[in-house]
């Protein structure tokens, strides 16, 4: 019973400790304690088994070198709406963005390095949007979808709960949380831009943070990848396929902006880069693990 109970102590020791630990101290723990909060999916061992076997799927509609970052944004969870819809948009001035921007400035570069270390290229839109045509296919595209969200307000609906979003300047919010089979219809329309503007497939990067009576918390990181269907199916209209998803939760929601009667006290977001390069090089290293066991 002595036992018992010292490993329980123990337990829940180390639990609090993790729980206070700082955002920054949390991107910076040893991998094996790192990655025990990271969850990574993918079907492509069963989808593609038996197409690889018949030769149907080849490495090359799988590859990963080239992909563009289609969204890169934060989802605000609606704990006080106002306070929460406030913030998401950067201290209660909706046009600023303030925290995405800052979240964006200072990841987008370490993360593109880290990418790059595991043989991908990660190309920004003003990056893999070349010339009159591509712009025009790509603003075609995002219209699509906007109107399959049928949204125009900076509201969706996100796992049955309503969340506030906002992206960093020069990104685009694509959205694939659609009911009724129309999450095919965007990933669909994605494959098509992808091939039209000669890119293996697109990063959607989401932030989920909340607001807490004294800070503005990271609650998770969700990274998914969609490529053009290696095996599509016309018949049952399907062209686009979701390749695999990565998502980072700490043990608990932990704060990277002070809030003091509303006011904004202090804002640290130096974790976000060691988080966000961590997170996109182990999504990377898992699909090319789980690419050539399909392919061994």
């Amino acid at each position: 019973m002595k036992k018992i109970t010292l490993l329980f102590l123990l337990v829940a020791s180390s639990n609090i400790l993790l729980a206070q630990l700082s955002l920054l101290e949390i991107s910076q723990l040893e991998d094996k304690q790192f990655f025990k909060n990271t969850f990574l999916s993918s079907p492509m061992l069963e989808d593609f088994r038996q197409g690889v076997k018949k030769g149907e799927v080849t490495k090359e509609e799988l590859k990963l070198e080239r992909i563009g970052l289609i969204t890169f944004f934060q989802a605000e969870n609606e704990i006080n709406k106002e306070k929460a819809q406030a913030f998401s948009y950067g201290y209660k001035t909706k046009s600023a963005n303030t925290i995405i921007n800052e979240i964006f400035a200072q990841s987008i570069a370490p993360m593109k390095a880290a990418l790059k270390e595991k043989g991908t290229t990660l190309l920004l839109p003003n990056e893999f949007i070349k010339g009159e045509a591509a712009q025009s296919k790509y603003n075609q595209v995002l219209g699509q979808i906007k109107t399959l969200n049928g949204k125009k307000e900076p509201i969706y609906e996100m796992e049955s709960t309503t969340s506030y979003r906002s992206t960093p300047e020069g990104i685009d919010y694509v959205g694939v949380w659609l009911d009724n089979g129309q999450n095919q219809e965007v990933l669909n329309l994605l494959a098509t831009l992808a091939k039209e503007i000669n890119v293996d497939g697109f990063l959607m990067v989401r932030n989920t943070t909340q607001f807490y009576g004294f800070s503005e918390a990271l609650g998770s990181i969700l990274l998914q990848i969609y490529i053009p269907h290696p095996e599509p199916n016309p018949k049952k209209e399907i062209y686009g396929y979701q390749l695999g998803q990565l998502e980072f939760v700490p043990d608990a929601p932990t704060g990277f902006i002070g809030i003091k009667k509303d006011e904004v006290s202090g804002e640290d977001y130096s974790a976000f880069p060691n988080l966000l390069s961590r997170c996109g090089a182990d999504f990377i290293n898992f699909l090319n693990s789980e690419k050539s066991e399909l392919f061994k």
